[in-house]
């Protein structure tokens, strides 16, 4: 049986040295949950107050944005296995979310409740430091993603995807594929094909001749 806790240790030793008695006591409070899939875990407006840690599965954040007095909601990213997720902003200063993460795959997850970490903060400070190393990976990552697709047409855009996230072209619906690059889902699927003709594949390989 996979210890998942052991592996998320493994997972916060590759971003910050923390003295055994305090993953002793983190251990104490971390809670594993079986989510199903296309369960939303924050909802808009609610407070982001658990930090999950995907063990197996996959999450979908999205915005929302009113154009023409209408709700419009885009995919915003996309988390899987070994990635952390919450809401940074709303996480840290228990301000209303602007986004709903909802889950695309029936996940496994490491939980942690935001008040109890925050107790065990006050006790094992270095714990703090710890959670601003998270949240600067999750937003680093964001970051990074969102340059990814800057000033690029919706062809250069799935191009980039297929590169640099072959497992969101694996396992992401092209429904929301085609909303997190600014199009509508008939365009992405016909611009996809036009890649693969071109020779791309979905893993960022080129088809070679058999």
């Amino acid at each position: 049986m996979i210890d998942w806790i052991d592996q998320f240790f493994t997972y916060i030793e590759s971003k910050k040295k923390l003295p055994a008695q305090t993953l002793d006591q983190l251990r104490l409070h971390i809670v594993i949950e079986k989510i199903p899939r296309n369960t939303c875990i924050l909802h808009y407006g609610a407070m982001s107050d658990k930090m999950y840690f995907i063990c197996q599965g996959a999450m979908r954040g999205e915005m929302r944005e009113m154009e023409n007095e209408e709700w419009q909601y885009k995919s915003s990213r996309f988390m899987m296995e070994q990635e952390i997720v919450f809401n940074v902003e709303s996480f840290d200063d228990q301000v209303p979310s602007r986004e709903a993460i909802y889950t695309l795959e029936p996940v496994i997850a490491l939980t942690i409740n935001r008040n109890e970490y925050y107790d065990l903060e006050a006790a094992f400070p270095e714990l703090g430091g710890l959670r601003a190393d998270l949240a600067f990976g999750v937003i680093k990552k964001d970051n990074k993603r969102i340059e990814g697709k800057q000033s690029l047409n919706v062809e250069k855009r799935i191009i980039y995807l297929i590169e640099n996230e072959p497992e969101w072209m694996k396992r992401v619906p092209q429904i929301y594929l085609a909303s997190y690059t600014s199009t509508t889902p008939e365009n992405f699927s016909r611009t996809l094909k036009k890649i693969r003709r071109k020779g791309l594949n979905r893993d960022g390989q080129t088809n070679e001749p058999s």
